[in-house]
């Protein structure tokens, strides 16, 4: 949701300050000037309160399509008793059916999701990001929700420093089509429909800054387009743009309903090994012909590990 800054009571809040000196990501850069009146965020966390709430609500969750009563009972009897080093959520087999999970982005979870997922925790993270210099509006960072309005106010109240919390705009949950990324070109031309060229979510992603990468390639390709020119295509020896394009037109998405949220944990788990085994039996800088496709269970999302040479991608000496 969007608060308004007004009403949080920031005084029991940690500070959470920008860096003093920022580090440029480019080397053509050697200071970042900050304005003078730069402000800051402040953390707070949610509680045990908080998680009887969603849990007692999951069932209007549009991403929990079913909800056992005993469920909540397990998970109670689970959070007292587990071992905080088994990462394993639950022991008990009925409960493990009783809950199906839309597959949303791994690194975006819902509160839902991280209550449900990590049963153990008894408190989440949560920023709060005020949204511009003189903006009257925070974004709670870590506050994601698929519930409805007055259970999101049932959730604040629970949370330190937002019990009074006002509400300017409503969490709310998104399911969306996309087009297979395998019927694309390197440029991100559809194999389908010349002249069409595809960038963001419609191509299986989620995630800003895969969305803006995808945008300027296939802006840039469809000028090139039309001045008649040869495309700019990057390999992923080159930049991290080189491995999404890569790992999205030879990817083999398994969208399909899984029949519980522990499968759907098992499939990621699954998926994530996968790209290391495959990564790992690189032999070749540029040949990417051994890459057969792989299954992914879940919105894509770039992250350094995809890459196998991001030690000469990373910020420092990537743009050398």
């Amino acid at each position: 949701p969007r608060l308004l800054t007004s009403s949080i009571d920031f005084s029991t809040l940690t500070p959470q300050p920008g860096d003093i000196h920022p580090e440029p990501f480019s080397y053509l850069n050697n200071t970042i000037s900050l304005p003078n009146n730069q402000v800051v965020c402040h953390m707070t966390y949610t509680t045990t309160q908080t998680r009887d709430i969603i849990l007692d609500h999951l069932h209007e969750s549009p991403d929990f399509e079913s909800f056992s009563s005993n469920y909540k009972k397990d998970i109670d009897q689970n959070f007292n008793n587990i071992d905080n080093d088994n990462n394993s959520n639950f022991s008990n087999s009925n409960s493990k059916s009783s809950i199906n999970l839309g597959l949303g982005p791994r690194y975006c979870p819902s509160l839902e999701s991280k209550i449900v997922r990590f049963s153990h925790r008894d408190s989440h993270q949560i920023f709060l990001e005020p949204e511009g210099l003189t903006s009257p509006i925070t974004y709670p960072s870590g506050l994601s929700l698929s519930l409805p309005p007055p259970t999101q106010k049932l959730i604040l109240s629970s949370i330190p420093a937002l019990q009074n919390a006002q509400i300017l705009v409503p969490a709310y949950a998104i399911e969306y089509n996309f087009l297979h990324p395998s019927s694309l070109l390197p440029s991100l031309q559809s194999k389908l429909l010349s002249n069409l060229f595809l960038a963001g979510q419609i191509n299986g992603t989620t995630g800003y800054e895969e969305a803006a990468a995808q945008g300027i390639l296939a802006g840039i390709n469809a000028t090139l387009q039309v001045k008649k020119l040869d495309y700019w295509n990057i390999t992923r020896s080159e930049a991290y743009i080189g491995v999404m394009i890569d790992d999205l037109i030879k990817t083999n998405f398994q969208y399909q309903n899984l029949s519980s949220n522990f499968e759907h944990v098992q499939k990621l788990n699954e998926s994530e090994k996968k790209f290391e085994v495959k990564n790992n039996k690189k032999n070749s800088r540029d040949n990417n012909d051994n890459r057969s496709g792989e299954e992914v269970w879940e919105p894509y999302r770039m992250y350094s590990s995809r890459a196998e040479w991001r030690m000469s991608m990373r910020s420092g000496n990537g743009d050398k």
